[in-house]
């Protein structure tokens, strides 16, 4: 959340790897989520994470289906999140994947692509 870019970026590394796990033939990949990560400014990042407000009630009203996809290894948002959330939608699918942190797009692009073109053509 620093202003200071070195400060900002040594801290913005560790969570890129929250993104891509390893990095071992991810390195362009990698590189362009730490970029899109800092493009963001710091007074947003800092804002997401000082919300307080409980959506409760606007997931609860939710008349569309929803799909909640979450990593069970999650270090950014807690996967208690996602199942929280996954409970009060009425119409909701759930996918959580086992040993994945906070991108599963990035841990298996396939899978993701699958299980979200799944969840749009069953509509």
């Amino acid at each position: 959340m620093a202003e200071e870019p070195r400060t900002a970026i040594k801290a913005l590394g560790s969570f890129g790897l929250a993104l891509t796990g390893p990095v071992e033939g991810k390195g362009a990949q990698a590189q362009a989520l730490f970029g899109a990560t800092l493009s963001t400014a710091p007074r947003v990042r800092a804002a997401l994470f000082d919300r307080t407000a409980s959506h409760d009630d606007v997931l609860s009203a939710l008349d569309v289906p929803t799909l909640v996809l979450h990593g069970t290894e999650d270090t950014v948002v807690d996967v208690a999140a996602g199942r929280h959330a996954a409970s009060l939608i009425p119409q909701v699918t759930e996918s959580y994947w086992e040993g994945v942190d906070h991108g599963p797009f990035v841990a298996d692009p396939d899978r993701f692509a699958r299980e979200v073109s799944d969840f749009v053509e069953g509509l």
